[in-house]
């Protein structure tokens, strides 16, 4: 049986007593749900400006409503992004996610993405253990109301709610079956997960039609977490790829997206609707990449398939900023070219001596791997904005 990772809640832009009731309502809708809901999120608009005070107030509403986790969106381009802490923000309030905006509409600015490169390398020298990483990144042409942080924003002009999924442990479970040819294989996926679909779907109307919050839609991507058994790369290895680093991850990633994107299609959804390769959150994923050592270029070039982009990649602390504001720079073309949501979340690893990560504390999605190999030109700024 597959589970919900998230139910995201997209707020309006003003919150009072009246939200606070509705959020309350909603959470105790999917309390004790077959499906087991892992967390319940809250997912704000773009604010021109938001004060400490403000932040604040969302924390406690959020524990108010038994919301876990909440999402400020920051447009990275905005100038107001340079008077506030994002690094301050994210060691306070520990159910913080902040997300960066870096590209929009295929426009990104050359002082955004030199803002969020500054501010990957600010957040490692705020935290010892790193780890506020974890809930900061940056997106580009996502769009809003989508279940999965940090790549996420709500519109703000209505009250509703997404679903995203948990569905690697169920698909793990498939791969331990004798399929006669890839064919099979896909029609098993889809006969085993279809149907499980149209519950959820059918409990998120109920859900709405109890509350009044607007039904959002479904992420249907294929993410990981570190537990065993809810990898991405069995379904991998059940096509044949046993190296991260050789020919056929794209075909495999194509492969499973086109399937994800056939659910998409047939439900309401909203969100990415691929393959996300998370690399500090998925144990096989993070062991391949110790044995193998998969480098940023590669994980750049695999964006053009999958679901996420470079998500949760540990890098050296001493990598320059315009290494990594071109790491962002790539990321954005494809995503901007492509026409498809793509995110970066870059763990700067401080003392890494010998190039692992060493994360400790109280986490249930980081793990530890190799730091990845940066191979990085550095790109000429330009002035502006800059259209692909």
């Amino acid at each position: 049986m597959i589970k919900i990772r998230t139910v995201t809640y997209n707020m309006p832009r003003e919150l009072g007593n009246d939200e606070l009731a509705k959020i309350k309502e909603a959470v105790a809708c999917w309390d004790g749900y077959k499906y087991s809901v892992h967390t319940q999120r809250m997912n704000l608009p773009i604010y021109r400006s938001i004060m400490p005070e403000q932040i604040e107030r969302i924390a406690q509403f959020c524990e108010n409503a038994g919301i876990r986790w909440f999402g400020i969106p920051i447009d990275a381009d905005d100038t107001y992004q340079d008077r506030i802490a994002i690094e301050d923000i994210l060691s306070k309030h520990k159910n913080a996610f902040v997300n960066m905006i870096c590209a929009r509409d295929g426009k990104l600015s050359d002082n955004g993405t030199l803002r969020i490169a500054r501010q990957f390398l600010r957040n490692a020298e705020a935290d010892s253990e790193g780890l506020i990483g974890f809930r900061f990144g940056a997106s580009n042409n996502v769009a809003p109301n989508g279940p999965f942080f940090p790549f996420t924003y709500s519109d703000g002009e209505h009250f509703g709610f997404a679903i995203g999924l948990e569905l690697a442990e169920e698909l793990n479970r498939l791969c331990e079956r004798d399929f006669s040819d890839i064919n099979a294989f896909r029609n098993a996926i889809i006969q085993t997960l279809e149907p499980q679909f149209a519950e959820i779907e059918q409990k998120a109307e109920e859900v709405s039609e109890q509350t009044g919050l607007t039904f959002d839609g479904i992420d249907f991507s294929l993410a990981p977490l570190q537990e065993d058994g809810s990898s991405v790369m069995p379904v991998l290895k059940k096509l044949g790829i046993d190296n991260i680093n050789d020919t056929g991850m794209l075909f495999a990633t194509a492969f499973f997206t086109k399937i994800l994107k056939g659910f998409a299609a047939r439900h309401r959804s909203v969100g990415f609707a691929g393959v996300m390769y998370s690399l500090l959150e998925d144990k096989e994923y993070a062991d391949m990449n110790k044995r193998d050592g998969f480098s940023l270029n590669n994980m750049i070039a695999l964006s053009t398939m999958c679901g996420c982009g470079v998500d949760m990649v540990p890098i050296p602390f001493e990598t320059e900023v315009e290494k990594i504001r071109t790491i962002l720079l790539e990321v954005a073309c494809v995503s901007s070219r492509l026409k498809k949501p793509l995110g970066v979340r870059l763990l700067p690893v401080r003392d890494c001596g010998d190039m692992m990560t060493h994360f400790t504390g109280e986490t249930d999605f980081v793990i530890n791997t190799s730091i990845a190999d940066v191979r990085v030109n550095n790109i000429s700024a330009f002035d502006g904005m800059f259209e692909f």
